[in-house]
């Protein structure tokens, strides 16, 4: 194989495609990318449950053929070559040179043959997005991934889709994440993707450019105009999210975002005293939300301008799971409901429900105060 292709171009192949590259696997196929030039130049990575096909990148194809190299003593070099056009040449032995201007690398190759073969997938149906819908759709839910759960379907996020609506669902044990944004499918489907899929899927993507989805029994693909990511479904039965959110609450609060997030971060400097994670307290009474928290080392008090409707109520929260939401709805203010102190609250962005916008809801679970 023998191929010519500008660094930058390399450089932000690799940066994809090392996404899927498993550096700690005891295989050491799973630690390259494979380079592949027939027709068209493409590259290939894989950790087994996850797959990355970089496809027609621009390159000038002298000799068909593959090889695979070691992903991250290639991007390494690729990174430190000087700026110009890279030759990537390997020989039946898979000694691979690299070359550029004055510098030249070889190193050793595996046989293109020995990479894994990725699972076919059918291109019929696709369910269209944008690339920015669904990066808002990973960031604005993903934080509540479990991460330790035993249960590993709650490692993912389950995508349930209907004709007109798709909505992404995280639960991690305390709180649930829901966003959702209109659509339009041909299909009912309900299947939950790994969250390290999702985690690297939205760093990759671009802005504003139409992303095709299919699911399979088994699989699901995402594919761009430029490359294409693939993972495993996890197995197993998802939380009954439905039936948590039925219910908004009799107090509802309407309460500037920033506002409420500055309050909350000025109270974690008391909350988080000595590692203790004490509980923030949050008291909903006439038009006045009380943010305050108490620690050894001292405690802080403030005091928010909201519209409150449904009566008072005093309830304990860790501070980080309320921040954690604030932090990726993008409204200038935000709807609180509440029942009870030991009753989970639920957060919901304010903005106008048009059919293209991105709606959240966030419960949260209380604290059980200690007193």
């Amino acid at each position: 194989m023998k191929i010519r292709c500008g660094k930058e171009i390399l450089e932000d192949v690799l940066a994809v495609n090392i996404k899927a590259v498993s550096a700690k696997s005891s295989m050491s196929i799973l630690k390259c990318v494979l380079l592949k030039a027939e027709n068209v130049f493409s590259m290939y990575s894989t950790d087994m449950e996850m797959n990355v096909e970089y496809k027609e990148i621009p390159a000038q194809i002298e000799e068909t053929g593959s090889v695979a190299l070691n992903a991250t003593m290639f991007a390494d070099i690729v990174r430190k070559m000087p700026d110009g056009e890279i030759t990537i040449e390997s020989d039946e032995k898979n000694l691979t040179r690299i070359t550029c201007g004055k510098v030249k690398f070889n190193i050793a190759g595996t046989a293109g043959e020995e990479f894994p073969k990725f699972p076919a997938y059918e291109k019929t149906n696709p369910i269209v997005i944008s690339s920015s819908k669904l990066k808002s759709l990973i960031k604005c839910t993903s934080f509540s991934i479990a991460r330790e759960s035993t249960k590993t379907v709650f490692k993912g996020e389950l995508f349930e889709i209907s004709p007109s609506c798709l909505n992404v669902v995280s639960v991690d044990g305390y709180r649930i994440s829901l966003a959702s944004v209109g659509i339009s499918a041909d299909t009912e489907i309900s299947a939950v993707v790994p969250g390290k899929t999702l985690l690297e899927l939205e760093k990759t993507l671009p802005e504003n450019v139409d992303v095709n989805m299919y699911f399979s029994e088994r699989q699901v693909v995402f594919e761009l105009p430029e490359y294409v990511f693939s993972s495993i479904l996890l197995n197993g039965e998802f939380l009954n999210y439905r039936q948590s959110l039925k219910s908004d609450g009799n107090i509802r609060a309407v309460v500037s975002k920033s506002e409420f997030f500055a309050s909350l971060d000025r109270a974690m400097l008391i909350s988080r005293d000595d590692n203790a994670n004490n509980p923030v307290t949050l008291k909903f009474s006439e038009d006045t939300m009380r943010v305050s928290s108490e620690a050894e080392i001292g405690d802080v008090v403030e005091e928010l301008s909201a519209e409150i409707d449904g009566g008072e109520l005093e309830i304990l929260f860790n501070p980080k799971f309320l921040a954690d939401a604030l932090k990726v709805i993008e409204d200038a203010s935000i709807e609180i409901y509440l029942s009870a102190p030991l009753s989970p609250c639920i957060i919901k962005n304010t903005g106008v429900k048009e059919e293209d916008t991105i709606s959240y809801q966030y419960l949260v679970l209380p604290l059980r105060s200690k007193r």
